[in-house]
């Protein structure tokens, strides 16, 4: 496989994503950038690099870098991300992913980002590095699983004396544009909440300025949060706090069953859930091994990895789009007193492909030790075990019940499993959307496991899906993908199918793009 070209744009905070970059194998941080010239020397010697500039505009001009780092001051963030995205890179920014002080600007600005990632295809992460804690995950986890209930309350804050912090990095107290504490501090707290209470509906905020003369911002803010399902929410952001150590961000669930209490400054979960042990009288203290917590390491692997294999990343374009939503309505509450919604960031759909007219076909050949077969029992395990990596954890043996093995219309033999040496490592269903359907059906889940690709395993779990449907009658076969799963497009392009049911401006403008790239290819 290729090795991805990195770059890192700002070295203060983009120094750990420099350091992290060459600790992924096939990865090479390949170009620095810093306006400050004797940083940039000295980062670029210490680490061996040699590509280094001072202009942010020569990365996005450099048609070599595969993947950059956005590590700038946030009020920088969407010229950046956005020339970044359009020069056809992958972006991981770090948060906030937009800043304004207006909240509509933040707003307009975020959905502005995310249409531009839909329309040139490209992946984009957001640097919400709360979310891969150890002690945040597996707190998060629990909830997830339903362990706790439903839930009634969340609660996190951002509680950082940020005095030595304004000495390293003066920006943040500029009196033209001092960072804004909701979206600088306050980022960390909401994201986690919303990763699992889900999206919110309304806020309400209030703040004061009384610690921090030579910030020119509310130093303490209380936050709000009504979410969807009901579930309610509270955010503290101060700043100008004095304690030891200086940052503290503190994680709390609860829900009917149970709750789970964890914080930043140590590896560890407090759990108490009714009935999971007889007589407890008192928290239960989980342990998780501080060497496992390198949260950039481990949040820059997850990307490069998604770039790699055509996945989403944990903190894509829109779910950062959706906390910006949240911090936008709190700002705009602090400045009305008033309760403000939120407003809604929708995910732009998937791209429609459809092959008319099938017939049956010869499959290709596959590699020795390779092979095809059909659903067997017990293969439940096999299609979580290939699928889940693809298409989220929340896929389960219940969903996909649920889901595809339950319903009336299926049947073993329409889903195929490419096989190595025996053991699935590819799957793909012949599908269709009701019983009464007989015109079109659909090539519906596939995927393969990226140690197996490159073997035409995808192109033979194609051909089979097609055949299927041709002897049963069927006329035509859909497809649904995302831009970013380039490697899939150009196969199903390959296989015949085409766009399918373009509806708006945007649709057009992701396929315009698609061709280009494959007339390139060409």
């Amino acid at each position: 496989m290729r090795t991805l070209r990195a770059a890192v744009i700002g070295l203060g905070v983009g120094n750990t994503h420099a350091q992290a970059y060459q600790q992924i194998p096939e990865v090479e941080l390949a170009l620095l950038c810093d306006t400050n010239e004797e940083r940039l020397q000295a980062v670029g010697e210490r680490l061996g690099v040699a590509g280094r500039t001072t202009r942010w505009q020569d990365v996005v001009a450099d048609g070599s870098v595969d993947v950059v780092s956005l590590c700038t001051p946030d009020h920088m963030h969407y010229e950046q991300a956005a020339a970044l995205i359009r020069a056809g890179k992958h972006v991981f920014c770090e948060k906030p992913m937009v800043c304004d002080p207006s909240p509509d600007v933040a707003l307009q600005q975020a959905r502005s980002i995310v249409e531009l990632v839909y329309e040139h295809g490209v992946l984009f992460a957001v640097g919400n590095v709360c979310r891969f804690m150890p002690q945040f995950a597996a707190a998060a986890e629990q909830a997830r699983q339903g362990k706790l209930g439903e839930l009634f309350f969340v609660e996190s804050d951002y509680i950082h004396d940020m005095r030595e912090v304004f000495v390293r990095t003066p920006w943040r107290i500029d009196p033209q544009r001092p960072q804004n504490p909701i979206y600088g501090g306050g980022v960390h707290p909401i994201d986690l909440l919303r990763w699992v209470a889900g999206e919110a509906v309304e806020v309400f905020a209030y703040g004061n300025h009384k610690t921090l003369p030579e910030y020119h911002q509310m130093d303490n803010v209380l936050i709000s949060i009504k979410f969807a399902n009901g579930c309610i929410g509270k955010v503290w952001v101060c700043l100008g706090i004095q304690q030891r150590p200086h940052n503290q961000i503190p994680f709390n669930i609860y829900g009917s069953q149970g709750s789970i209490r964890a914080d930043s400054q140590h590896a560890e979960v407090r759990l108490y859930i009714d009935g999971m042990i007889p007589g407890q009288n008192a928290w239960a203290t989980i342990p998780i091994t501080p060497g496992e917590s390198k949260p950039v390491l481990a949040e820059l692997q997850q990307f490069a990895d998604c770039i790699r294999y055509g996945r989403h990343p944990l903190v894509d374009v829109v779910q950062g789009a959706r906390t910006v939503a949240i911090m936008a309505a709190a700002q705009a509450s602090l400045e009305s007193g008033q309760p403000v919604a939120v407003q809604a960031i929708p995910r732009p759909r998937q791209l429609f492909m459809m092959r008319e007219d099938i017939q049956p076909q010869p499959l290709p050949e596959l590699p020795e030790r390779y092979g095809l077969r059909t659903f067997q029992a017990g293969d439940e395990t096999h299609w979580l075990r290939i699928c889940r990596p693809e298409f989220g954890a929340s896929w389960d043996e219940a969903r996909l019940h649920e889901s595809i093995l339950d319903k009336p219309w299926f049947r073993p033999e329409h889903m195929f499993f490419a096989t190595y040496q025996g053991q699935p490592v590819g799957v793909a269903t012949a599908w269709q959307s009701a019983e009464e359907e007989t015109e079109t059906g659909s090539l519906h889940y596939i995927a393969v496991q990226p140690e197996h690709r490159g073997k035409r395993l995808g192109l033979a779990l194609v051909v089979a899906v097609l055949n299927c449907l041709a002897e049963r009658g069927f006329k035509r076969c859909m497809l649904s993908t995302d831009d970013f799963r380039w490697q899939a497009i150009r196969l199903y392009w390959g296989a015949g199918f085409r766009p399918y049911d373009v509806r708006d401006e945007l649709d057009r403008r992701r396929w315009e793009n698609v061709k280009r790239r494959l007339a390139a290819e060409e």
